[in-house]
């Protein structure tokens, strides 16, 4: 089995398919008619899969042999929009080439392109888990991935002024025309995830996000330090971020600590409350310094590092 899965694979695969069918997304209609208020097509209702089912998502997330959160999740609404009535999968990861000066380029991919009753519809996709800097003033650069590797400004530019423009291209035109995909299609985009709010630091949320989405804390190691000492933690691997409930063992304070001091790198945690859980990042005590010049570096130069 790929090593991305578990032992408790159907479980796994159940919780992350109702988090992917149900989670609202991070921007909606508000921002642009492209973006979707809801993940699911409006006359559909969630897929509740059964066993055989679960079998069919499992053989095929293993076969992509990927352990990439952003892959499982492009997986997952693959299968989803396949077995919903109504619905069928045209193409999936459809790259986008062209020829120049005698070299072949890739110039990107047709993330999802599917048939919904009698229309075909070109879906973006992205899941996202991105942390507020302390000084953010709700703009899009000032909220960064935690590996400092990816932005929401960055994000957000690509896929409202590339990746829904390909099949307006001549190259993506030809790609699809090589398909027999008819134009024009329907565009649509989904970012999924959650936003991560500085701990006791006042930080406004993404200009124009939407104000349903799914939060929760970022604080530094030093600060968990001295954080609700009496509570149980959580740590998941990736997939799990995907899930409402996290079926990781449970730490105290001490156990966690330890485990977060041998580290140098943000863990996403959850803490265990009498009433339900909190999702928390605790990142290291120079990522804020680090963060900030990240979020203040020219567009072109957060391009760069991010390859």
């Amino acid at each position: 089995m790929n090593e991305f899965l578990q032992p408790s694979t159907h479980l796994i695969l159940n919780q992350a398919l109702q988090w992917v069918q149900s989670s609202p997304p991070l921007f909606n209609q508000i921002i642009s008619p492209l973006c979707l208020n809801r993940a699911l097509p409006d006359d559909c209702a969630p897929l509740e899969p059964d066993d055989h089912q679960l079998q069919r998502l499992a053989a095929f997330i293993e076969k992509k042999a990927n352990p990439l959160l952003g892959i499982f999740y492009e997986s997952l609404w693959q299968f989803v929009l396949n077995e919903l009535p109504g619905c069928n999968v045209v193409a999936a990861n459809l790259p986008v080439r062209r020829l120049n000066s005698g070299q072949v380029s890739t110039i990107g991919e047709f993330d999802l392109i599917y048939q919904h009753r009698d229309q075909t519809i070109h879906r973006e996709l992205a899941v996202k888990f991105y942390l507020g800097v302390p000084e953010s003033k709700g703009q899009w650069q000032q909220w960064v991935g935690p590996g400092l590797r990816d932005r929401l400004d960055y994000k957000m530019h690509r896929l409202l002024h590339h990746q829904t423009l390909l099949g307006e291209t001549e190259a993506g035109s030809a790609t699809l025309a090589a398909r027999e995909i008819r134009q024009p299609l329907k565009k649509e985009i989904l970012i999924q995830g959650r936003l991560f709010y500085p701990l006791g630091t006042p930080c406004p949320p993404p200009r124009l996000s939407n104000s349903n989405h799914l939060t929760g804390h970022w604080l530094t190691l030093s600060q968990f330090s001295n954080h609700q000492q009496n509570l149980l933690y959580q740590t998941s691997h990736k997939i799990q971020w995907l899930h409402e409930q996290c079926t990781s063992p449970r730490m105290n304070h001490e156990q966690l600590l330890r485990q977060l001091e041998a580290q140098d790198r943000p863990v996403y945690v959850r803490s265990i409350h009498p009433k339900g859980q909190q999702h928390l990042f605790i990142v290291p005590d120079h990522w804020p310094a680090r963060a900030t010049a990240y979020s203040r570096m020219d567009m072109l130069e957060c391009q760069g590092s991010s390859r």
